[in-house]
């Protein structure tokens, strides 16, 4: 008989589809409901890991540097968290690291509990058991607030909870945990306080959004909950936040917590902590002059986010990016006409996952008629031009980079300077745009940013992480 009859290759067929679907659900983590699963654009992704005394690092290719630091850092600050919170690490923590947030958000596993994913204006930390799934943004502080936070949240659940998954199902049943004391504390525990929370808080107690605490959701429970943390380690002691846990988990119940600790209720703290707000922030303005300026008057919606203003060299356009849930458009608005249109649109609405801000990144080219755009689509860059007078955008794919976090044109427009990812680092680069070729500028682990041409193209200034 022959091997290889029509029955013989219909049975090797169904074998090697069985084979190939046991594989993808490997890949994915688990097997999903139907119609659930994440759109995914690269299936060829080999995961390996790297062991540490306490934890894992997965890493797939590009991103052994990311794994290594994370290796590094980690045990630190697993040292730190457990002692301010008085409390030992139960089992083995496992940092699954994406090379970006748009690979990051195709995974699978745990999308299932896609309700208890730990998604804040913060950034993104999400957490399925002991899995702590991280990505680089071109910013390795953000990336070592992201390990903290994952940190943070395992420990915080332990606590709460229990190491044991029906030990949490239980207990999460009995004690409710609002949204600013959660997140808020994850955020003080991974990431201290810096301007940017301090001018969100500002403008919160400024606005009076504060007053009524015990209500406050989304983005105000963020930054009041890391700012009411704040208050009880500077008014208290940072024992006492342990202890508050502690009660809390003993007592089933926040308010219990904080009578026991601190001989207060929940609406005389909320009381000193707004009197401690206003006494921070109430003299803010006093003594500052306002900037004259003049707004750029075009219509603006509030639930959406607008980025990337970039003005042309003769001061005629204004182009931004608006982004609604990770659906964006590039607009392009005459500031003599007063008038907008629309260049590209992209993405897709998510509203549990967090949204990726960080493209499409934008630059004029110096004759002011080409508006220059490189964005993130399918899992490749794409590199646009849009010319003003025939209103055309064409478009190429940009290879060579994971991510492109800014760039901008050289005086005669033949060549473009960015702040590109390869390989867990962003370093400077000097792109040919006829040749498709480039010229490494930087290649160290330190952050650089923001790259502009100076001195008629003969010099490159940009921000830098580095100290010297």
């Amino acid at each position: 008989m022959n091997f290889f009859s029509a029955p013989r290759l219909l049975l090797l067929l169904f074998a090697t589809l069985i084979i190939q679907t046991v594989n993808a659900q490997f890949y994915n983590g688990y097997q999903m409901e139907f119609g659930k699963n994440r759109i995914q654009y690269d299936d060829n992704r080999f995961w390996t890991f790297m062991r540490f005394p306490n934890y894992d690092t997965y890493f797939y290719v590009g991103g052994y540097e990311l794994a290594a630091y994370t290796g590094r850092t980690a045990d630190a600050e697993i040292e730190k968290i457990e002692k301010l919170l008085d409390y030992k690490l139960d089992g083995r923590l496992q940092f699954i690291i994406y090379n970006k947030l748009s690979e990051a958000k195709q995974t699978n596993i745990g999308l299932e509990t896609e309700e208890s994913v730990n998604n804040n204006t913060g950034g993104l930390t999400r957490i399925v058991g002991n899995k702590i799934f991280i990505y680089f943004n071109g910013s390795h502080q953000d990336l070592l607030r992201q390990i903290r936070a994952g940190i943070a949240r395992v420990l915080f659940e332990q606590i709460m909870y229990g190491g044991d998954l029906k030990d949490r199902i239980q207990n999460s049943a009995l004690l409710t945990i609002p949204d600013w004391y959660l997140q808020g504390l994850v955020s003080y525990l991974s990431r201290g306080w810096d301007t940017e929370l301090d001018n969100r808080v500002r403008d919160g107690v400024i606005s009076g959004r504060y007053r009524k605490f015990n209500r406050l959701t989304g983005a105000d429970a963020f930054y009041a909950g890391h700012a009411f943390w704040k208050y009880i380690a500077d008014t208290y002691t940072t024992s006492s936040i342990s202890n508050l846990l502690y009660m809390t988990r003993i007592n089933r119940n926040i308010e219990s917590g904080f009578n026991y600790v601190l001989g207060l209720t929940m609406k005389e703290m909320a009381f000193n902590f707004n009197l401690w707000l206003n006494a921070n922030y109430a003299m803010t303005d006093k003594g500052r002059d306002s900037v004259l300026s003049k707004p750029l008057a075009f219509r603006t919606k509030k639930d959406r986010l607008y980025t990337q203003l970039r003005t042309s060299p003769d001061g005629r356009y204004a182009a931004y990016v608006v982004n609604d849930l990770g659906r964006y458009k590039v607009k392009l608005f005459d500031i003599s006409k007063r008038s907008n249109r629309r260049v590209l649109k992209g993405g897709y609405r998510s509203y549990t996952r967090e949204t990726d801000e960080s493209f499409p990144v934008l630059a004029w080219h110096p004759s002011g008629k080409l508006l220059g755009i490189i964005r993130e689509r399918k899992g490749f860059l794409w590199y646009a031009t849009y010319t003003l007078d025939g209103r055309e955008l064409n478009e190429d794919k940009l290879f060579n980079f994971e991510k492109v976090l800014d760039f901008s044109y050289s005086d005669d427009g033949q060549s473009i300077v960015l702040s590109g990812v390869q390989r867990g680092q962003s370093d400077i680069f000097v792109y040919n745009l006829r040749s498709h070729t480039y010229e490494q500028i930087t290649k160290d682990l330190y952050d650089d940013l923001q790259p502009r041409f100076i001195n008629n193209t003969t010099g490159i200034v940009f921000s830098s992480a580095r100290s010297n």
